[in-house]
């Protein structure tokens, strides 16, 4: 249940920069899901609703609006960028290695074109917001 730590600090997050950026509401709030973090979409909404109010007044209307980042890295040896395939593709004991500790990638993770395993991350890490959308 790391969802709920996860929209409780993006909800203060979000309350701040609007109260810093003199917004008088925020109507949407746009977060980024990285795949790599393995949250869950509806708990995260669920999680959001429950909790916007205890956020400030300028949060209570917002609505959560989620994009899903695909994970990606690109190999140090090669330069190669790799599409992971999910965690469906992986056992699930690799899979949840890779959501504790995404470095540890390249155990589990090849580059298909110089079999190496130093690999970067370079998208789908991590949740952030991209966006807040509301009336100055």
């Amino acid at each position: 249940m790391h969802e709920w730590a996860l929209v409780d600090a993006l909800l203060k997050c979000a309350g701040r920069y609007a109260q810093e950026n003199g917004l008088k509401k925020v109507d949407e709030v746009v977060i980024v899901l990285g795949d790599l973090q393995n949250a869950d979409e509806a708990c995260c909404r669920d999680i959001y609703n429950e909790l916007k109010a205890d956020a400030g007044a300028l949060m209570a209307a917002s609505v959560p609006v989620f994009e899903r980042e695909k994970a990606e890295f690109k190999c140090r040896a090669c330069g190669s960028k790799i599409q992971y395939a999910g965690r469906e593709k992986l056992p699930p004991s690799e899979s949840e290695a890779i959501h504790f500790v995404p470095e540890t990638a390249g155990i589990y993770i090849k580059c298909p074109r110089c079999g190496g395993p130093d690999l970067e991350i370079t998208a789908g890490r991590g949740v952030h917001i991209r966006e807040l959308r509301g009336e100055k």
